[in-house]
């Protein structure tokens, strides 16, 4: 129940960054909105891992640092999408292939989900799909652009999952805080290396605040769900975070739900049933 209980803070914590994000991403570049907000992370989770202890193995931060840069890997084609207005296609492809790929990692490393967790696979899948609006996909056509950055996206968000599936629980949240501090050094480097500038970024670093703190709140259930549960059963419990996008942007910017949204809550309602009971 622990894990359940903690892949659900993940999927609030991944819900609210995006949402936050997808609103603030066309402000200044997607790069420089990840970079300030993993710094905003890796202060918090620094002292969260000092406060909390824990005896990480090498491996484990490496597992950390390895699933970092999948993370942010994923964060930029999924801003990069969302600013150029392929929300649509960007949004329910990343979530689905994001699922999907650890659900696979799972398996193959020993995971064996009872029949239960499996039905809440089944239903989570399309939930996740329909509200991430891909009925919204009907009559539009769909550049290759697109398609490639809801797949690099998902891609990344996938093995970031499946990376920090494998660490153990003894090493508490260190990997988090190691997938932090390598994700900022890279970025710092690219941002760097492109000349890329940080024009804009003052006037969104209240959200920037907010998108690390709830980013590194989704990372941390995520972790700490994994250590202590099933890689099926908390990613995909997990993967169901844009539910929350999609309730936050109908009563914070009064977006109209679709019926088939309406009909992806109802699932992912469902599919974190099954999967809590499973």
């Amino acid at each position: 129940m622990i894990a359940a209980i903690l892949a659900l803070v993940s999927a609030l914590g991944f819900g609210t960054a995006d949402f936050i994000g997808g609103r603030n991403s066309s402000k200044t570049h997607e790069m420089v909105v990840i970079a300030a907000s993993q710094v905003v992370g890796l202060v918090l989770v620094v002292v969260a891992a000092l406060t909390l202890g824990g005896e990480p193995t090498a491996l484990d931060l490496v597992y950390g640092v390895v699933g970092g840069q999948f993370g942010f890997f994923g964060l930029i084609f999924l801003y990069r999408g969302i600013a150029r207005g392929d929300t649509a296609v960007v949004a329910p492809l990343s979530a689905v292939v994001g699922a999907l790929i650890p659900v696979v990692v799972g398996v193959l490393t020993g995971s064996r989900p009872g029949l239960v967790t499996w039905l809440g696979v089944v239903v989570a899948v399309p939930a996740v799909a329909l509200v991430s609006g891909v009925a919204r996909l009907r009559n539009r056509t769909v550049t290759s652009e697109a398609l490639t950055n809801g797949l690099l996206a998902g891609l990344g968000f996938g093995l970031l999952f499946a990376v920090f599936g494998q660490t153990s629980i003894e090493s508490g949240v260190w990997p988090v805080a190691a997938s932090r501090v390598g994700s900022v050094v890279v970025l710092a480097i690219l941002i760097r290396m492109r000349g890329i500038s940080a024009k804009g970024v003052s006037a969104i670093y209240l959200p920037i605040l907010w998108i690390g703190v709830l980013d590194l709140l989704g990372n941390l259930g995520f972790v700490l769900g994994t250590q202590r549960g099933d890689l099926v059963l908390v990613t995909m419990l997990t993967s169901l975070y844009p539910a929350v996008t999609v309730v936050l942007a109908r009563f914070v910017d009064d977006h109209p739900i679709t019926r088939p949204q309406t009909i992806g809550l109802g699932l992912a309602v469902v599919a974190a049933t099954l999967l809590g009971l499973g």
